[in-house]
């Protein structure tokens, strides 16, 4: 014999169901968020380093909040002239869309300036850009390296600029760190 569900029963096993459906509901719209933010990040950063003889690049990328928010966080390396290479790491303040858009915007301005004038003119053009385009609640910080490497001695010229962003360290053969700037 069987045993039959009271009303309550039911009721109680409706309730179940509609709270895990609208739970269900939610993870699938966090994992939409989460992935959609992953892509926007994604497309901020660069696809490839250049190659630099004498030079090893290498980065990686982990966010440290929220993944289901974009954040402003941003590197990337680019020629500068036939022997220069520009090296910018950045934060914009916040997350959001508004920072993803702040961060595309300083990439794409260093990145158009950099080869027509030294690092510090660089900085001031982007933050007279950003100045007129953010409101006073958003702002960003730049660490700007213009590196031109000596091959044939293996050194380089280094020029180390920055714009409220902690130093860059740089990691030597023998494992020490040395702060730049």
């Amino acid at each position: 014999p069987c045993a039959r569900f009271s009303r309550e029963d039911e009721l109680v096993a409706t309730d179940l169901g509609w709270r895990a459906g609208a739970a269900l509901d939610q993870l699938r719209t966090l994992a939409e968020r989460t992935r959609i933010a992953a892509l926007l990040q994604e497309s901020l950063l660069p696809d490839q380093l250049p190659a630099v003889p004498g030079l090893e690049f290498a980065t990686r990328y982990l966010a440290a909040e929220d993944a289901a928010e974009v954040g402003g966080d941003f590197y990337d390396a680019f020629p500068i002239s036939e022997d220069g290479i520009a090296v910018v790491v950045g934060d914009v303040s916040g997350r959001g869309i508004d920072a993803a858009g702040l961060t595309g915007h300083a990439r794409t301005t260093l990145l158009a300036v950099a080869a027509d004038m030294p690092a510090p003119e660089a900085l001031t053009r982007l933050n007279a850009m950003l100045r007129v385009r953010t409101s006073s609640e958003r702002f960003l910080t730049v660490a700007y390296l213009r590196l031109f490497p000596h091959p044939t001695t293996g050194t380089a010229t280094l020029t180390v600029c920055l714009a409220g962003h902690p130093q860059p360290l740089l990691l030597g053969p023998d494992g020490s760190v040395t702060p730049l700037g």
